[in-house]
């Protein structure tokens, strides 16, 4: 997976999960784009399904070499995930919470190393909402001379 590819790869397996995927298609968070437009989309998702998920923008950290001289690089994506209070919804609260754990960490393939969860918390914000905000790493192979 390269670097371009992570926001699409989580929002892609949330899109994709049974219980996930109907409560809308993931916002892929883009920081050039305009506030308002992106508010506007989140109180829709939240009016129609009771939870709105967006994939934050991607960030690398520092790089390590292994012993087979592969860089390996972790790309670290947050998900926030808002979710209504009063609207009926399932997976709700903790089930929620589990299920996209569960869903962003799984193996994709064998050939390819799953993401991990190093944190998640939730909050309830002035909106009324919940708001459930996780970092996840994904491994990147970069090897010497590819782009």
């Amino acid at each position: 997976m390269t670097f371009p590819q992570v926001q699409a790869y989580f929002a892609g397996l949330v899109s994709a999960d049974a219980e996930l995927g109907p409560l809308g298609a993931p916002i892929q968070v883009d920081p050039f784009q305009d506030v308002e437009a992106a508010k506007t989309a989140i109180d829709a998702h939240l009016k129609a399904t009771g939870v709105c998920v967006e994939v934050g923008f991607p960030w690398i950290g520092a790089p390590t070499t292994n012993l087979a001289g592969v860089t390996e690089v972790e790309a670290y994506c947050e998900l926030f995930v808002a979710e209504s209070i009063t609207h009926t919804h399932t997976p709700n609260r903790i089930g929620l919470v589990n299920r996209v754990i569960t869903c962003c960490t799984a193996r994709p393939s064998a050939a390819q190393k799953p993401a991990r969860c190093s944190a998640v918390e939730s909050v309830k914000t002035e909106q009324g909402w919940v708001l459930h905000m996780f970092t996840f790493f994904v491994p990147l192979n970069i090897k010497p001379g590819s782009s």
